[in-house]
């Protein structure tokens, strides 16, 4: 069995879903966004909303905070 991905825009994909569905041989997968749960969805649209007001923390500032708190740890 052969795989293919098309990409739809959003607005073409209930046509062209309704369209393939009529065949046997052809199974449309949902979007993976589509099976999250609310929780999920709401969690992944609050990082996206951090990102664009600015909420964010660098890569490095994170490895020194570990680091000094390894430190800490490692003194007691």
């Amino acid at each position: 069995m052969k795989k293919l991905v098309v990409n739809v825009e959003d607005e073409k994909f209930d046509f062209i879903n309704e369209l393939l569905s009529n065949f046997s041989f052809v199974k449309v997968d949902k979007d993976w966004y589509d099976s999250l749960t609310k929780i999920q969805k709401a969690s992944i649209e609050g990082g996206l909303n951090d990102i664009e007001n600015g909420n964010i923390l660098s890569h490095e500032y994170l490895q020194d905070e570990v680091k000094q708190r390894i430190m800490i740890l490692k003194d007691f």
